[in-house]
Protein backbone atom coordinates (compact mmCIF):
# COMPACT_ATOMS: atom_id res chain seq x y z
CA UNK A 1 0.00 0.00 0.00
CA UNK A 2 0.87 3.80 -0.74
CA UNK A 3 0.60 6.39 1.54
CA UNK A 4 1.61 9.65 -0.42
CA UNK A 5 4.50 9.66 -3.22
CA UNK A 6 8.07 11.84 -2.74
CA UNK A 7 7.11 13.09 0.79
CA UNK A 8 8.79 16.44 1.29
CA UNK A 9 9.09 19.62 3.78
CA UNK A 10 8.11 19.71 7.64
CA UNK A 11 3.92 19.16 6.37
CA UNK A 12 4.95 16.33 3.86
CA UNK A 13 6.56 14.40 7.17
CA UNK A 14 3.88 15.03 9.14
CA UNK A 15 1.09 14.19 6.91
CA UNK A 16 2.63 11.01 5.50
CA UNK A 17 3.38 9.69 9.47
CA UNK A 18 0.20 10.72 10.29
CA UNK A 19 -1.49 8.68 7.56
CA UNK A 20 0.63 6.00 8.07
CA UNK A 21 0.16 5.75 11.73
CA UNK A 22 -4.09 5.48 11.11
CA UNK A 23 -3.57 2.66 8.28
CA UNK A 24 -0.78 0.36 10.86
CA UNK A 25 -3.34 1.09 13.70
CA UNK A 26 -6.10 -0.57 11.49
CA UNK A 27 -4.58 -3.14 9.52
CA UNK A 28 -0.68 -3.76 11.34
CA UNK A 29 0.08 -6.46 9.06
CA UNK A 30 0.14 -4.23 5.90
CA UNK A 31 3.20 -3.66 3.65
CA UNK A 32 3.69 -0.28 3.03
CA UNK A 33 6.32 1.19 0.60
CA UNK A 34 6.69 4.62 -0.59
CA UNK A 35 9.19 6.06 -3.54
CA UNK A 36 11.31 9.05 -1.69
CA UNK A 37 13.69 11.42 -3.08
CA UNK A 38 13.55 14.55 -0.91
CA UNK A 39 16.08 14.32 2.38
CA UNK A 40 16.34 14.30 5.21
CA UNK A 41 12.01 12.86 5.13
CA UNK A 42 13.25 10.40 2.77
CA UNK A 43 15.94 8.89 5.22
CA UNK A 44 13.56 8.92 7.26
CA UNK A 45 10.61 7.80 6.16
CA UNK A 46 13.30 4.89 5.04
CA UNK A 47 12.85 4.05 9.53
CA UNK A 48 9.28 3.07 9.11
CA UNK A 49 8.10 2.00 5.99
CA UNK A 50 8.13 -2.11 4.98
CA UNK A 51 9.69 -1.15 1.84
CA UNK A 52 12.46 1.40 0.99
CA UNK A 53 11.82 3.00 -1.97
CA UNK A 54 14.71 5.48 -2.70
CA UNK A 55 15.16 7.35 -6.17
CA UNK A 56 19.00 6.33 -7.07
CA UNK A 57 19.89 10.01 -7.84
CA UNK A 58 18.92 10.13 -2.83
CA UNK A 59 20.76 6.61 -3.26
CA UNK A 60 24.09 7.71 -5.16
CA UNK A 61 23.80 10.81 -2.67
CA UNK A 62 22.90 8.90 0.85
CA UNK A 63 22.68 5.55 0.85
CA UNK A 64 23.13 4.41 4.65
CA UNK A 65 19.50 4.69 5.68
CA UNK A 66 18.33 2.47 2.89
CA UNK A 67 20.98 0.03 3.30
CA UNK A 68 20.55 -0.11 7.18
CA UNK A 69 17.19 -0.53 6.62
CA UNK A 70 17.84 -3.61 4.12
CA UNK A 71 20.30 -4.63 6.54
CA UNK A 72 17.38 -5.23 9.07
CA UNK A 73 15.16 -7.63 6.77
CA UNK A 74 13.61 -4.74 4.43
CA UNK A 75 12.60 -4.99 0.88
CA UNK A 76 14.83 -2.20 -0.67
CA UNK A 77 13.62 -1.14 -4.22
CA UNK A 78 15.47 1.07 -6.31
CA UNK A 79 13.66 3.98 -8.11
CA UNK A 80 13.63 5.66 -11.42
CA UNK A 81 11.41 8.67 -12.94
CA UNK A 82 12.14 11.65 -14.58
CA UNK A 83 15.49 11.87 -12.52
CA UNK A 84 18.42 10.42 -12.74
CA UNK A 85 20.00 11.62 -16.37
CA UNK A 86 23.09 11.66 -17.81
CA UNK A 87 25.87 9.78 -16.11
CA UNK A 88 23.41 7.66 -13.56
CA UNK A 89 21.86 4.38 -14.48
CA UNK A 90 18.43 5.03 -15.98
CA UNK A 91 16.53 3.78 -19.07
CA UNK A 92 15.76 6.96 -21.04
CA UNK A 93 15.72 6.67 -24.99
CA UNK A 94 18.85 8.44 -25.35
CA UNK A 95 20.67 6.70 -22.80
CA UNK A 96 22.56 3.61 -24.16
CA UNK A 97 20.15 0.41 -24.41
CA UNK A 98 22.74 -1.49 -21.89
CA UNK A 99 22.03 1.37 -18.77
CA UNK A 100 18.60 -0.19 -18.15
CA UNK A 101 20.70 -3.74 -17.98
CA UNK A 102 22.76 -2.56 -15.34
CA UNK A 103 20.18 -1.73 -13.18
CA UNK A 104 19.60 -5.42 -12.38
CA UNK A 105 23.38 -5.69 -12.11
CA UNK A 106 23.44 -2.52 -9.68
CA UNK A 107 20.95 -4.23 -7.44
CA UNK A 108 22.91 -7.42 -6.89
CA UNK A 109 25.56 -5.75 -5.85
CA UNK A 110 23.72 -3.64 -3.28
CA UNK A 111 21.14 -6.32 -2.23
CA UNK A 112 18.80 -4.86 -3.41
CA UNK A 113 15.77 -6.75 -4.42
CA UNK A 114 13.47 -5.18 -6.45
CA UNK A 115 12.82 -1.85 -8.94
CA UNK A 116 10.09 0.52 -9.22
CA UNK A 117 10.09 2.93 -12.19
CA UNK A 118 8.15 5.77 -13.34
CA UNK A 119 6.57 4.47 -15.62
CA UNK A 120 5.96 1.51 -17.55
CA UNK A 121 2.23 2.61 -20.11
CA UNK A 122 1.96 5.55 -19.50
CA UNK A 123 0.95 6.63 -23.08
CA UNK A 124 -1.11 9.50 -22.63
CA UNK A 125 1.38 12.20 -23.43
CA UNK A 126 3.54 12.18 -26.94
CA UNK A 127 7.51 11.41 -27.24
CA UNK A 128 7.49 14.75 -28.26
CA UNK A 129 5.79 16.74 -25.58
CA UNK A 130 8.24 14.21 -22.35
CA UNK A 131 10.80 16.79 -21.10
CA UNK A 132 12.53 13.37 -20.82
CA UNK A 133 12.12 11.29 -23.50
CA UNK A 134 11.06 7.97 -22.24
CA UNK A 135 10.10 8.98 -19.06
CA UNK A 136 6.28 7.99 -19.53
CA UNK A 137 6.72 4.42 -20.84
CA UNK A 138 9.79 1.54 -21.77
CA UNK A 139 6.34 -0.12 -23.85
CA UNK A 140 4.50 0.55 -26.88
CA UNK A 141 0.55 -1.07 -27.37
CA UNK A 142 0.08 -3.06 -29.62
CA UNK A 143 -3.62 -1.60 -30.33
CA UNK A 144 -4.31 -4.15 -33.02
CA UNK A 145 -4.09 -7.27 -30.78
CA UNK A 146 -4.59 -5.53 -27.48
CA UNK A 147 -1.56 -6.32 -26.19
CA UNK A 148 2.08 -4.97 -25.67
CA UNK A 149 4.95 -4.37 -28.29
CA UNK A 150 8.05 -5.38 -27.23
CA UNK A 151 11.13 -3.10 -27.30
CA UNK A 152 14.73 -2.61 -26.63
CA UNK A 153 14.07 -1.54 -23.32
CA UNK A 154 11.95 -3.99 -21.90
CA UNK A 155 13.98 -6.75 -23.43
CA UNK A 156 17.00 -5.17 -21.55
CA UNK A 157 14.97 -4.74 -18.51
CA UNK A 158 14.56 -8.39 -18.38
CA UNK A 159 18.17 -9.24 -19.00
CA UNK A 160 18.62 -7.02 -15.93
CA UNK A 161 15.77 -9.00 -13.76
CA UNK A 162 18.00 -12.60 -15.29
CA UNK A 163 21.37 -11.33 -14.12
CA UNK A 164 20.29 -10.63 -11.05
CA UNK A 165 18.59 -13.99 -10.61
CA UNK A 166 22.30 -15.86 -11.31
CA UNK A 167 23.96 -13.64 -8.86
CA UNK A 168 21.56 -14.24 -6.47
CA UNK A 169 21.91 -18.13 -7.32
CA UNK A 170 25.75 -17.36 -6.70
CA UNK A 171 25.35 -15.71 -3.49
CA UNK A 172 23.36 -18.63 -1.82
CA UNK A 173 27.25 -20.26 -2.20
CA UNK A 174 29.51 -17.81 -2.42
CA UNK A 175 28.22 -14.59 -1.12
CA UNK A 176 31.14 -12.26 -0.99
CA UNK A 177 32.19 -13.54 -4.47
CA UNK A 178 28.38 -12.75 -5.82
CA UNK A 179 28.52 -9.20 -4.77
CA UNK A 180 31.79 -8.69 -5.80
CA UNK A 181 31.30 -9.77 -9.07
CA UNK A 182 28.36 -7.45 -9.59
CA UNK A 183 30.58 -5.03 -8.11
CA UNK A 184 32.52 -4.74 -10.70
CA UNK A 185 29.69 -3.76 -13.03
CA UNK A 186 27.83 -1.12 -11.22
CA UNK A 187 28.56 -0.40 -7.59
CA UNK A 188 26.98 2.63 -7.44
CA UNK A 189 23.86 4.23 -9.26
CA UNK A 190 26.91 6.45 -10.94
CA UNK A 191 29.55 4.33 -11.11
CA UNK A 192 29.39 2.02 -13.74
CA UNK A 193 31.01 -0.19 -16.48
CA UNK A 194 30.98 1.70 -19.98
CA UNK A 195 31.93 -1.24 -21.72
CA UNK A 196 29.41 -3.98 -22.48
CA UNK A 197 32.41 -6.32 -23.95
CA UNK A 198 33.28 -5.94 -20.05
CA UNK A 199 29.93 -6.99 -18.98
CA UNK A 200 29.65 -9.41 -21.13
CA UNK A 201 32.90 -11.15 -19.44
CA UNK A 202 32.13 -10.76 -16.14
CA UNK A 203 28.51 -12.12 -16.98
CA UNK A 204 29.98 -14.97 -18.31
CA UNK A 205 32.12 -15.38 -14.85
CA UNK A 206 28.74 -15.55 -12.93
CA UNK A 207 27.57 -17.77 -14.93
CA UNK A 208 30.32 -20.26 -14.81
CA UNK A 209 30.79 -19.73 -10.69
CA UNK A 210 27.45 -20.57 -10.26
CA UNK A 211 27.34 -23.70 -12.07
CA UNK A 212 30.29 -24.68 -10.27
CA UNK A 213 33.31 -24.06 -12.34
CA UNK A 214 36.77 -22.73 -11.12
CA UNK A 215 36.47 -18.14 -11.77
CA UNK A 216 39.90 -18.52 -13.47
CA UNK A 217 43.11 -21.26 -13.95
CA UNK A 218 46.22 -20.37 -13.01
CA UNK A 219 46.88 -19.61 -9.52
CA UNK A 220 49.63 -16.76 -8.68
CA UNK A 221 49.91 -16.78 -4.95
CA UNK A 222 53.20 -18.42 -4.35
CA UNK A 223 54.59 -15.17 -6.51
CA UNK A 224 52.36 -12.86 -4.98
CA UNK A 225 52.12 -13.55 -1.46
CA UNK A 226 55.80 -12.29 -1.51
CA UNK A 227 54.69 -9.08 -2.87
CA UNK A 228 57.04 -9.86 -6.04
CA UNK A 229 55.43 -9.23 -9.56
CA UNK A 230 53.74 -11.89 -11.52
CA UNK A 231 54.49 -12.32 -15.35
CA UNK A 232 51.57 -13.20 -17.56
CA UNK A 233 53.94 -14.10 -20.27
CA UNK A 234 52.07 -11.63 -22.58
CA UNK A 235 49.66 -9.11 -22.68
CA UNK A 236 46.30 -9.84 -21.24
CA UNK A 237 42.71 -8.59 -20.71
CA UNK A 238 42.66 -8.05 -16.88
CA UNK A 239 38.91 -8.19 -15.86
CA UNK A 240 39.39 -8.22 -12.20
CA UNK A 241 41.29 -10.80 -9.59
CA UNK A 242 40.14 -13.41 -7.57
CA UNK A 243 41.53 -13.60 -3.97
CA UNK A 244 41.41 -16.09 -1.24
CA UNK A 245 42.50 -15.41 2.13
CA UNK A 246 43.67 -17.53 5.26
CA UNK A 247 43.36 -16.02 8.69
CA UNK A 248 45.90 -12.71 8.28
CA UNK A 249 44.45 -10.66 5.53
CA UNK A 250 45.23 -7.38 5.35
CA UNK A 251 42.26 -4.57 6.20
CA UNK A 252 42.97 -3.11 2.67
CA UNK A 253 45.21 -4.01 -0.21
CA UNK A 254 46.16 -2.47 -3.69
CA UNK A 255 46.59 -4.51 -6.93
CA UNK A 256 49.01 -3.15 -9.50
CA UNK A 257 49.61 -3.61 -13.07
CA UNK A 258 52.14 -2.82 -15.10
CA UNK A 259 53.07 -3.59 -19.43
CA UNK A 260 57.06 -3.37 -18.53
CA UNK A 261 57.30 -4.51 -15.14
CA UNK A 262 59.13 -1.10 -14.29
CA UNK A 263 56.46 1.46 -14.75
CA UNK A 264 53.05 0.28 -12.44
CA UNK A 265 49.65 1.86 -12.17
CA UNK A 266 47.53 1.55 -8.77
CA UNK A 267 44.37 -0.77 -10.78
CA UNK A 268 42.35 -1.20 -8.33
CA UNK A 269 42.29 -1.08 -4.29
CA UNK A 270 40.40 -2.42 -1.61
CA UNK A 271 39.27 -0.83 1.96
CA UNK A 272 37.68 -2.92 4.47
CA UNK A 273 38.69 -6.64 3.19
CA UNK A 274 36.76 -8.96 5.69
CA UNK A 275 38.88 -12.43 4.18
CA UNK A 276 37.56 -15.00 2.70
CA UNK A 277 36.73 -14.54 -1.07
CA UNK A 278 37.27 -11.55 -2.85
CA UNK A 279 36.60 -10.57 -6.57
CA UNK A 280 38.42 -6.91 -7.38
CA UNK A 281 37.44 -6.35 -11.23
CA UNK A 282 39.60 -4.07 -13.01
CA UNK A 283 38.82 -3.91 -17.02
CA UNK A 284 42.33 -3.31 -17.90
CA UNK A 285 45.37 -4.90 -20.22
CA UNK A 286 49.15 -5.77 -18.29
CA UNK A 287 51.58 -8.31 -18.53
CA UNK A 288 52.56 -8.02 -15.11
CA UNK A 289 50.80 -7.72 -11.58
CA UNK A 290 51.39 -7.81 -8.53
CA UNK A 291 50.19 -6.70 -4.71
CA UNK A 292 51.66 -3.54 -3.85
CA UNK A 293 52.46 -5.18 -0.49
CA UNK A 294 53.42 -8.55 0.61
CA UNK A 295 50.34 -10.66 2.05
CA UNK A 296 51.88 -13.62 3.80
CA UNK A 297 48.08 -15.10 4.82
CA UNK A 298 47.04 -14.90 0.75
CA UNK A 299 45.53 -18.83 -0.34
CA UNK A 300 44.94 -18.07 -4.26
CA UNK A 301 45.41 -15.19 -6.46
CA UNK A 302 43.96 -15.51 -9.99
CA UNK A 303 43.42 -13.21 -12.61
CA UNK A 304 40.21 -13.34 -14.69
CA UNK A 305 40.41 -12.32 -18.70
CA UNK A 306 41.67 -13.71 -21.74
CA UNK A 307 45.11 -13.18 -23.27
CA UNK A 308 45.03 -10.70 -26.26
CA UNK A 309 45.50 -11.76 -29.36
CA UNK A 310 47.69 -8.48 -30.50
CA UNK A 311 50.14 -6.32 -28.52
CA UNK A 312 49.27 -2.90 -27.71
CA UNK A 313 52.36 -1.05 -29.37
CA UNK A 314 52.42 1.47 -26.87
CA UNK A 315 51.53 -0.03 -23.69
CA UNK A 316 53.15 1.50 -21.24
CA UNK A 317 55.35 3.82 -23.07
CA UNK A 318 55.75 7.56 -23.46
CA UNK A 319 54.08 10.51 -25.35
CA UNK A 320 53.93 14.01 -26.46
CA UNK A 321 51.57 16.22 -25.97
CA UNK A 322 50.61 19.30 -27.84
CA UNK A 323 49.63 21.32 -24.95
CA UNK A 324 50.72 21.15 -21.38
CA UNK A 325 47.58 20.02 -19.14
CA UNK A 326 45.77 22.14 -16.81
CA UNK A 327 47.05 21.64 -12.75
CA UNK A 328 43.59 20.50 -11.61
CA UNK A 329 43.54 18.01 -14.29
CA UNK A 330 47.08 16.59 -15.27
CA UNK A 331 48.76 13.92 -17.12
CA UNK A 332 50.50 12.94 -13.21
CA UNK A 333 52.18 9.91 -14.00
CA UNK A 334 52.67 11.01 -18.31
CA UNK A 335 51.63 7.43 -18.99
CA UNK A 336 47.79 8.25 -18.33
CA UNK A 337 47.04 7.46 -21.99
CA UNK A 338 49.02 4.13 -21.90
CA UNK A 339 48.87 2.67 -18.68
CA UNK A 340 46.12 0.09 -19.60
CA UNK A 341 43.58 0.91 -16.84
CA UNK A 342 40.06 3.11 -17.82
CA UNK A 343 39.49 5.69 -15.61
CA UNK A 344 35.67 6.27 -14.01
CA UNK A 345 35.17 10.27 -14.18
CA UNK A 346 37.56 12.73 -14.05
CA UNK A 347 37.76 12.68 -9.80
CA UNK A 348 39.93 9.38 -9.91
CA UNK A 349 42.82 11.36 -11.55
CA UNK A 350 43.57 8.73 -14.54
CA UNK A 351 42.17 11.00 -17.12
CA UNK A 352 43.45 14.02 -18.28
CA UNK A 353 42.49 17.30 -19.68
CA UNK A 354 42.57 19.99 -22.14
CA UNK A 355 40.34 22.85 -21.91
CA UNK A 356 38.94 26.22 -23.56
CA UNK A 357 35.87 29.26 -23.41
CA UNK A 358 32.61 28.50 -24.46
CA UNK A 359 32.81 28.74 -28.26
CA UNK A 360 36.37 28.46 -28.58
CA UNK A 361 38.43 25.96 -31.35
CA UNK A 362 41.34 24.16 -30.21
CA UNK A 363 42.91 21.36 -32.34
CA UNK A 364 45.26 19.66 -30.29
CA UNK A 365 47.15 15.90 -30.89
CA UNK A 366 49.02 13.05 -28.85
CA UNK A 367 51.93 11.47 -30.52
CA UNK A 368 53.80 8.40 -29.91
CA UNK A 369 57.23 7.19 -30.78
CA UNK A 370 57.16 3.55 -31.97
CA UNK A 371 60.70 2.99 -31.51
CA UNK A 372 61.29 2.12 -35.13
CA UNK A 373 59.10 1.28 -37.57
CA UNK A 374 56.32 -1.02 -36.52
CA UNK A 375 53.17 -2.53 -39.19
CA UNK A 376 50.49 -0.45 -37.86
CA UNK A 377 46.11 -1.27 -38.75
CA UNK A 378 44.48 0.45 -35.99
CA UNK A 379 44.03 2.92 -33.31
CA UNK A 380 41.97 3.29 -30.35
CA UNK A 381 40.59 6.12 -27.80
CA UNK A 382 38.81 5.81 -25.37
CA UNK A 383 36.27 8.22 -24.37
CA UNK A 384 35.17 9.91 -21.62
CA UNK A 385 32.15 7.63 -20.66
CA UNK A 386 29.88 9.78 -17.86
CA UNK A 387 29.52 12.68 -19.82
CA UNK A 388 29.79 12.87 -23.45
CA UNK A 389 30.48 16.90 -23.32
CA UNK A 390 33.65 16.12 -22.17
CA UNK A 391 34.92 14.09 -25.75
CA UNK A 392 36.62 15.73 -28.55
CA UNK A 393 34.63 16.59 -31.93
CA UNK A 394 36.85 14.80 -34.38
CA UNK A 395 39.26 12.11 -33.97
CA UNK A 396 42.26 11.37 -36.92
CA UNK A 397 45.21 9.35 -37.00
CA UNK A 398 48.22 9.85 -38.98
CA UNK A 399 51.24 8.51 -39.55
CA UNK A 400 54.75 9.13 -40.32
CA UNK A 401 58.24 7.78 -40.84
CA UNK A 402 60.26 10.75 -39.25
CA UNK A 403 58.09 12.64 -36.59
CA UNK A 404 57.80 15.54 -39.32
CA UNK A 405 55.63 14.60 -42.27
CA UNK A 406 52.34 12.68 -41.78
CA UNK A 407 50.11 11.04 -43.65
CA UNK A 408 45.92 10.52 -42.38
CA UNK A 409 44.77 7.10 -42.44
CA UNK A 410 41.32 5.94 -41.87
CA UNK A 411 38.44 8.23 -41.54
CA UNK A 412 38.10 11.39 -39.13
CA UNK A 413 35.59 10.27 -36.59
CA UNK A 414 33.02 12.45 -35.10
CA UNK A 415 31.50 10.38 -32.73
CA UNK A 416 32.68 6.92 -31.01
CA UNK A 417 31.77 3.67 -32.97
CA UNK A 418 32.35 0.53 -30.49
CA UNK A 419 29.62 -1.65 -29.31
CA UNK A 420 29.22 0.76 -26.31
CA UNK A 421 29.54 3.74 -27.95
CA UNK A 422 32.30 5.16 -26.20
CA UNK A 423 35.62 4.33 -27.88
CA UNK A 424 36.81 5.64 -31.31
CA UNK A 425 38.13 2.61 -33.29
CA UNK A 426 40.17 3.37 -36.76
CA UNK A 427 41.31 1.08 -38.82
CA UNK A 428 43.00 1.50 -41.57
CA UNK A 429 45.17 -0.43 -44.59
CA UNK A 430 48.64 -2.08 -42.79
CA UNK A 431 51.16 0.32 -43.07
CA UNK A 432 54.75 0.93 -41.75
CA UNK A 433 55.19 3.73 -39.48
CA UNK A 434 57.70 4.66 -37.02
CA UNK A 435 55.60 7.74 -35.72
CA UNK A 436 51.56 7.44 -34.87
CA UNK A 437 49.75 10.51 -33.83
CA UNK A 438 46.00 10.97 -32.80
CA UNK A 439 44.59 14.56 -33.76
CA UNK A 440 41.61 16.16 -32.02
CA UNK A 441 39.26 19.14 -32.52
CA UNK A 442 36.85 20.63 -30.29
CA UNK A 443 34.69 23.91 -29.87
CA UNK A 444 33.54 24.05 -26.18
CA UNK A 445 30.45 24.88 -24.63
CA UNK A 446 29.64 26.38 -21.77
CA UNK A 447 28.47 23.53 -20.37
CA UNK A 448 31.44 21.15 -20.94
CA UNK A 449 34.89 23.75 -21.15
CA UNK A 450 37.19 20.92 -21.32
CA UNK A 451 37.76 17.10 -22.98
CA UNK A 452 39.04 14.28 -20.66
CA UNK A 453 41.91 11.83 -22.27
CA UNK A 454 42.33 8.34 -21.45
CA UNK A 455 44.02 5.50 -22.77
CA UNK A 456 45.09 5.12 -26.64
CA UNK A 457 45.78 1.84 -27.99
CA UNK A 458 47.77 1.02 -31.18
CA UNK A 459 48.12 -1.81 -33.17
Amino acid sequence: MHVGDEPQGASGRDGWNGIFDKVKAVWPDVKIGDATFHDPVASEVAKREDITIPNLLNYEWKPQAFDEARAQGKDLWLYNCNIPTQGFLSRFVDQPEYYQRLIGWLAAARNANGHLHWAFNNWNISMDDQDVKGDFWVVNPDRERNLLERTLRLESMRDGIEDWEVVTILKKTHPDLATDLAKALASSPGTFTGDVTFLDRIRALVLDAAAGKPLAVRDLAQTIKTGAAADLGAQYQVDGVYLRWGAGQPAEYTIQTSYDGVSWVDAARRTAANGGEDFVGINGKARYVRLKSAAPELLSFKVAGPRLTRQNLVGGKTYTKSWTPPARFPDSTGLESTDGVIADNWGDGRDYAIQGAAGEKKAFDVSFDLGGSKTVREVQVQGYVEYSGYRPDTVQVLTSDDGTNWTARGATLTRPNDASGNRWEIEFAPVEAKHVKVAFTRTFIPSADGVFLDDIEIY
